[in-house]
């Protein structure tokens, strides 16, 4: 018989900042892993995933002086295989 937590995570992370060339801010970067025992997914007829590896990478590169691209990418490993990308731009005034 297996005992296991009712919850358990643990996070990996790598953040990078890296100097602008135009003076807008630093750029950033953020690399990392979670694991979550129980993700519950609204979207799917599943309900409740267990034992799901979250890996992700998250990006900001600020172009101008009010400007900012970001952009993540999502891979969750689990009972199924999901891919999220997600690209925006800010304006902070």
């Amino acid at each position: 018989m297996e005992i296991r937590p009712a919850e358990f995570q643990t996070q990996r992370v790598l953040m990078r900042d890296m100097p602008s060339a135009k003076g807008g801010g630093a750029r950033k970067v953020n690399a990392g892993s979670y694991y979550s025992l129980y993700k519950y997914d609204y979207y799917s007829s599943l309900g409740e995933r267990t034992n799901v590896r979250t890996y992700y990478v998250k990006c900001d590169y600020p172009f101008a002086q009010h400007y900012t691209l970001n952009g993540s990418y999502e891979f969750e490993q689990g009972l199924e295989d999901y891919q999220t990308a997600k690209l925006g731009m800010r304006y902070d005034f």
